[in-house]
């Protein structure tokens, strides 16, 4: 029998569903500017090879600080994606400490998704230059735009085993996913815009979520070359990505999970 808890889950969860109407949704993610080549900067930014598509950069489990681990080869070539070492790579999502390799500013900055009415999350952008607005032009590291920096995304969402579960991107350079710190999405390397994709509900088992469970999602993605930058996400996963509730559909919530606690009340007396 399922719990109190995920039967009130449910009922959210359906309830956030009721009307049927497209909203705009904002979310933060972390960004951090690089000055890409030299010796004072990090080299893995700028380097002019391009590995292309490149798998098994980084570890299945993110570290003890929530960050992905590098175990490639390094030295910069193709077949290290084009990292030159374990130490240049640990900046890419560490914060602006000055230390060697290190960012040169991380700013917060919002994008805003579309939420359809069949709960589908879309953000499309074939020029990702969210610094651009943020720095001054004498700085940037290629013409008309701020290229070299690293983007990272965190949110907690709610596993609904009754709704669609996937997650799709389109984009380039690196881009990695987690789902409660485990890898489910490899697209890394210098590379044109590359997509890959993964289904929920095929994984759950393997991480350990189950219906209604709240999880960790993690994207980490970085710009490292100056051709394009494109940032294509279309998504279906978990309750934050849902439209929020009309005030009308809150009050039918309200009553209703209070007859639901007056049920539960009547069973146990």
């Amino acid at each position: 029998m399922k719990s109190i808890n995920s039967i009130i889950a449910a009922g959210l969860l359906s309830v956030a569903s009721f009307s049927a109407q497209a909203v705009s949704l904002d979310f933060n993610i972390i960004v951090r500017d690089f000055r890409g080549g030299g010796v004072a900067n990090n080299p893995d930014f700028n380097n002019t090879l391009i590995s292309g598509l490149t798998t098994g950069m980084v570890a299945s489990m993110l570290d003890a600080n929530g960050k992905p681990v590098y175990v490639g080869s390094g030295g910069g070539g193709n077949a290290s994606g084009n990292v030159f070492s374990t130490s240049s790579f640990a900046a890419w999502y560490r914060p602006c400490d000055g230390g060697a390799y290190s960012c040169d500013s991380q700013r917060t900055v919002t994008l805003t998704a579309n939420v359809d009415a069949n709960d589908v999350l879309t953000y499309f952008n074939s020029s990702y230059f969210p610094l651009d607005t943020l720095t001054n032009p004498s700085i940037w590291d290629a013409s008309g735009h701020n290229f070299f920096f690293t983007s990272e995304l965190n949110l907690s969402l709610i596993y609904d085993p009754t709704k669609a579960n996937e997650f799709s991107f389109t984009g380039d350079d690196d881009v990695w996913v987690f789902i409660n710190g485990q890898l489910v999405l490899d697209i890394g390397g210098i590379h044109g815009a590359t997509s890959g994709s993964f289904d929920l509900d095929n994984l759950v088992g393997g991480l350990g979520i189950s219906p209604y469970d709240q999880y960790s999602f993690t994207m980490f993605h970085a710009e490292r070359h100056t051709t394009e930058s494109t940032l294509n996400i279309t998504s279906t996963l978990g309750q934050p990505l849902n439209r929020v509730p009309e005030p009308e559909t809150l009050a039918l919530l309200g009553i209703a999970l209070l007859g639901l606690a007056g049920a539960r009340a009547t069973r146990k007396s």
